[in-house]
């Protein structure tokens, strides 16, 4: 039911909900309904592709250590100051929460070492495990938004991998 709720969520949200009503215009509402749904089919279809390329890219243990650097950095000090225990602190628990999730039982077997893996596990770093600052923050970066670092992460395994 979750799942469900988001979808209707983000379909009123986005303008891809629709209600037909009988009236003198209701084809033009069927008419962006169907393009609406030729766009959804062109996302899965776009998304499919990048997986199946994701998961027949091997990678190695020290390709996995390069991508977590680079995932989550470490931020660089400026001249003249220190970067914190605590933000170096929160840097290494975060990258040690990307290895629980390549590791542990949310890859499968058959991805734990694949393109495809590290990419999934990007996704449910950021989905899922990384903290919010509230409930709303959270649905909204996990849901409703179109968050860079997410868009980004295909971009940066592939870049890994090419490395």
């Amino acid at each position: 039911m979750n799942t469900k709720h988001a979808a209707d969520a983000e379909s009123k949200n986005s303008g891809r909900e629709f209600t037909f009503r009988h009236t003198k215009n209701v084809m033009d509402r069927i008419k962006d309904a169907r393009e609406a749904l030729g766009n959804a089919r062109a996302a899965v279809e776009a998304y499919r592709e990048l997986a199946e390329d994701l998961a027949t890219v091997q990678i190695t243990s020290v390709q996995r250590e390069e991508f977590i650097s680079r995932f989550i950095p470490m931020p660089v000090a400026v001249t003249g100051t220190v970067i914190t225990d605590r933000v170096e602190n929160n840097v290494n628990e975060a990258r040690a929460a990307v290895r629980l999730i390549l590791n542990g039982n949310t890859t499968a077997d058959a991805h734990r070492f694949t393109a495809y893996g590290v990419w999934q596990a990007g996704i449910e770093y950021l989905d899922h495990v990384r903290d919010a600052q509230s409930k709303d923050t959270y649905f909204n970066r996990s849901i409703l938004g179109q968050e860079t670092a997410k868009k980004n992460l295909a971009k940066l395994v592939r870049e890994v991998v090419a490395a």
